[in-house]
């Protein structure tokens, strides 16, 4: 277990170098309006189905290399839907965020049905295998006196979960929420529930980043790339 000492402000800015030509990881994980509050849509699935299909035709943004989601199904999950694009790198980001279809994707499909968001864009060094099927994203808030060294050790420490691929890394600048984000993503779709790979990575999750840990979210449960049709709609 990492120990952490209180020696003052600890946040340091990531050099330009390095998140100037690294993947992004860009998350988001949101809880949905129920449908009675989104006339138009008439259950959750429906909203899911909206929401994906419009993030799906994200990809045609240069600078985006790959698209995915998970679905919650575990007790821990602090939100229901994930979503996750691996960028190029900064430039790509900076992009993607300004992007008329981006811009369109939030306001028309993620605005109206959502009741809460979660976002975070951080510094990977490889983007995921093309086949998964149950994944973990977690977004991690840490106390003032955790160095970025101290991060990065916890994100070495949860890779050694027999088979456990872990993605992730700092946040991309000192703006956001959430100072470390990244995703587990495993090949069966049982993979998150318990006595499955899943519990391993809990159990690393709790005892390496649990005594640093400020404020957290997670969606855990079953996953896939998301792959668009000419048409938009989702294989």
């Amino acid at each position: 277990m990492v120990q952490y000492k209180a020696t003052g402000c600890a946040r340091r800015h990531l050099p330009t170098a390095m998140t100037a030509h690294s993947p992004i990881l860009h998350l988001v994980l949101l809880n949905l309006r129920t449908p009675s509050a989104d006339p138009g849509v008439s259950s959750a699935d429906a909203t899911v189905e909206t929401i994906l299909a419009s993030f799906g035709r994200l990809a045609e943004i240069d600078g985006v290399l790959h698209l995915g989601t998970a679905r919650a199904a575990s007790d821990d999950s602090t939100h229901s839907l994930a979503m996750f694009a691996f960028l190029r790198d900064a430039a790509a980001l900076e992009g993607f965020g300004t992007h008329a279809r981006h811009i369109d994707y939030l306001q028309s499909a993620i605005l109206p049905r959502v009741s809460d968001l979660v976002t975070a864009d951080v510094v990977v060094a490889n983007s995921p295998a093309p086949s998964y099927r149950a994944a973990a994203c977690f977004c991690a808030a840490f106390r003032p006196a955790t160095y970025d060294w101290q991060v990065r050790s916890l994100f070495e420490s949860t890779s050694q979960a027999p088979g456990n691929a872990i993605i992730g890394g700092l946040a991309a600048n000192d703006r956001q929420r959430f100072r470390a984000a990244g995703l587990a993503l495993w090949p069966d779709g049982d993979d998150w529930s318990p006595s499955h790979r899943g519990d391993s990575l809990r159990r690393l999750l709790d005892d390496c980043w649990g005594p640093a840990i400020a404020d957290q979210a997670r969606v855990v449960g079953p996953a896939m790339p998301i792959q668009p049709t000419a048409s938009g709609a989702l294989l």
